[in-house]
Protein backbone atom coordinates (compact mmCIF):
# COMPACT_ATOMS: atom_id res chain seq x y z
CA UNK A 1 0.00 0.00 0.00
CA UNK A 2 1.26 3.60 -0.66
CA UNK A 3 1.05 6.23 1.40
CA UNK A 4 -1.56 9.25 1.11
CA UNK A 5 0.34 12.15 -0.50
CA UNK A 6 1.05 15.12 2.05
CA UNK A 7 1.89 18.75 1.40
CA UNK A 8 5.41 19.09 2.66
CA UNK A 9 5.57 22.62 2.76
CA UNK A 10 4.00 25.33 4.53
CA UNK A 11 1.93 27.21 0.90
CA UNK A 12 0.72 23.95 0.42
CA UNK A 13 -0.06 22.80 3.96
CA UNK A 14 -2.67 26.21 3.63
CA UNK A 15 -4.07 25.49 0.50
CA UNK A 16 -5.12 22.40 1.80
CA UNK A 17 -6.28 23.49 4.31
CA UNK A 18 -8.58 26.25 2.60
CA UNK A 19 -9.37 23.94 0.07
CA UNK A 20 -11.03 21.48 2.97
CA UNK A 21 -12.69 23.96 4.75
CA UNK A 22 -13.69 25.93 1.71
CA UNK A 23 -12.23 29.16 3.24
CA UNK A 24 -11.23 32.34 1.01
CA UNK A 25 -7.87 34.10 1.82
CA UNK A 26 -9.31 36.78 2.60
CA UNK A 27 -11.49 34.65 5.44
CA UNK A 28 -8.51 32.84 6.80
CA UNK A 29 -5.98 35.43 7.04
CA UNK A 30 -7.66 37.18 9.84
CA UNK A 31 -7.97 33.92 11.99
CA UNK A 32 -4.02 33.77 11.46
CA UNK A 33 -3.44 37.05 12.50
CA UNK A 34 -1.30 38.43 8.50
CA UNK A 35 -3.26 40.29 6.00
CA UNK A 36 -4.30 38.44 3.30
CA UNK A 37 -1.80 39.42 0.92
CA UNK A 38 0.52 38.12 3.12
CA UNK A 39 -1.52 34.69 3.29
CA UNK A 40 -1.16 35.03 -0.40
CA UNK A 41 2.42 35.67 -0.40
CA UNK A 42 2.39 32.45 2.00
CA UNK A 43 0.52 30.15 -0.54
CA UNK A 44 2.54 31.28 -3.05
CA UNK A 45 5.77 30.11 -1.60
CA UNK A 46 7.56 33.19 -1.09
CA UNK A 47 9.82 33.59 1.99
CA UNK A 48 8.20 35.20 4.60
CA UNK A 49 10.00 36.64 8.01
CA UNK A 50 10.63 34.79 11.18
CA UNK A 51 7.19 36.43 13.03
CA UNK A 52 5.01 35.87 10.27
CA UNK A 53 5.47 32.26 10.57
CA UNK A 54 5.68 32.35 13.84
CA UNK A 55 2.08 33.63 13.77
CA UNK A 56 1.09 31.08 10.68
CA UNK A 57 2.62 27.96 13.21
CA UNK A 58 0.92 28.93 16.46
CA UNK A 59 -2.19 28.98 14.53
CA UNK A 60 -1.50 25.91 13.26
CA UNK A 61 -0.98 24.37 16.43
CA UNK A 62 -4.13 25.26 17.68
CA UNK A 63 -7.34 23.32 17.53
CA UNK A 64 -9.18 23.51 14.53
CA UNK A 65 -12.97 23.51 14.53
Amino acid sequence: MSEPLLPTNLGAMLRCFMAMERYSMRDLAPKIGVSPATLHRICKDYAIDGATLLKVVNWMMKEQP
